[in-house]
This record gives structure tokens, sequence and C-alpha cells, in this order.
């Protein structure tokens, strides 16, 4: 026998569903960001060159933010762009 019971949500989960959903917002922003700026600079996309031009840029502009989060933003920025560029190769 199952049953299934619903709870109501308690305010702190819907705050912080809210705050991990801007912080997904501001990461997908930077990521994009980022993409545009490494391929019309033609930049590496090696972490050490990528952390170099965006971490202190973007730590600036946005100090609430934890640093994983800006890591985590070029590092995939790097490998969509590595990617796309190997694709292009490819063709």
């Amino acid at each position: 026998m199952k049953r299934t019971v619903k709870l109501e949500g308690d305010f702190l989960n819907e705050w912080k569903y809210r705050v991990l959903r801007e912080v997904e917002e501001h990461q997908r922003k930077f990521v994009n960001e980022m993409i545009e700026v490494i391929l019309s600079k033609r930049l590496q996309t090696t972490r050490k060159k990528l952390h170099e031009r965006f971490y202190n840029h973007y730590k600036e502009k946005y100090p609430f933010l934890p640093s994983r989060v800006i890591e985590g933003a070029y590092v995939v920025a790097g490998r969509i762009v590595k990617s796309f560029r190997e694709r292009k190769r490819k063709d």
C-alpha cells in the first residue's frame, strides 16, 4: 500500500528557490556574455586564460555572488566555444 502526502512548503524553501533561480539567471547571462567575448576576441579557452580575462571583472561587478558561480560560468563558456570550434573545423 502506498500513501501520498502533500505537505505545504514553508517560506524558507520558497526563498531558497527564488535565490537559486536568481543565481542561475546570472550564471546563464555570464555564460552568454563570455561566449560572445571569447568568439569576438578569439581568446584561448584554457581555464587560466579565461580566469585572467573574466574573474576580476565579474567579481567586482557582482560581489554578492559566490566565486564558484563565476568560475563555473567561464568553464562552461570555454567548453561550449571549444566544442563549437572543433565542430567548425570538421565541416
